[in-house]
């Protein structure tokens, strides 16, 4: 192997070695020497300048497959440079103590400063779901409300609207920096509605609900 493939070789393993916690943060890959942070200005930086030189040294070989492999490599840089300014926010819900005949059919709605980034897909009370949405890094007021179906329209699950319960979440000021979070909620018909960031919330085996979180009685 020449020097300048040799010189090739490396720098595409670093590309490669760089660019994967950047499309896949949830590998959780140990890169401290590289600023341990994918979304950080320095780690870009750092991506491009190996990606140029990469680029420069196969575009001077002239080779027409490498012009194809390189052009699909950028393409991917732009989609991925989109995703890194977001953090994954995976929302799981479902209810407990459903009264007989009021399975209704939902879905919960996610709202960021307002806006609306994205919804689940339709289920039971019953059955719950999880969905994915992206929210931009920084700081940000998030708003989860579930919505029932109910006779041919949906409308918030709410005491306003003759629930027994209010079945949504709000936090002001929720930090996101690129690291996929996790909200669990849980919307009891017997009391509220419980959250948990990171861990899914536990089953009281007694009453058949779930273990209330500290600071939520």
């Amino acid at each position: 192997m020449d020097h300048l493939k040799l010189v090739n070789v490396v720098l595409f393993l670093l590309f490669c070695i760089l660019y994967a916690p950047f499309c896949f943060p949830e590998l959780k890959m140990p890169l401290t020497c590289f600023a341990n942070a994918p979304h950080s200005p320095i780690f870009a930086a750092q991506r491009c300048l190996l990606a140029s030189s990469f680029f420069i040294l196969q575009l001077k070989k002239k080779n027409p497959i490498m012009k194809k492999f390189l052009a699909s490599i950028a393409l991917v840089l732009v989609t991925g440079f989109a995703v890194a300014q977001t953090t994954p926010l995976t929302v799981t819900f479902k209810f407990v103590h459903i009264v007989e005949g009021y399975d209704h059919e939902c879905k919960s709605v996610v709202y960021v400063d307002g806006e609306q980034v994205g919804e689940s897909k339709e289920a039971k009370e019953s059955v719950g779901t999880s969905f994915t949405v992206q929210v931009p890094n920084g700081s940000h007021d998030i708003k989860v409300m579930n919505f029932a179906y109910y006779e041919g329209e949906w409308e918030e699950h709410t005491v306003e609207n003759e629930y027994s319960i209010d079945c949504f979440f709000e936090e002001s000021g929720r930090e996101f920096s690129g690291k996929a979070q996790k909200l669990y909620l849980v919307h009891d018909i017997d009391a509220k509605t419980y959250y948990s960031w990171g861990k899914a919330l536990k089953t009281n085996k007694k009453t058949g609900g779930i273990k209330v979180p500290k600071g939520q009685e």
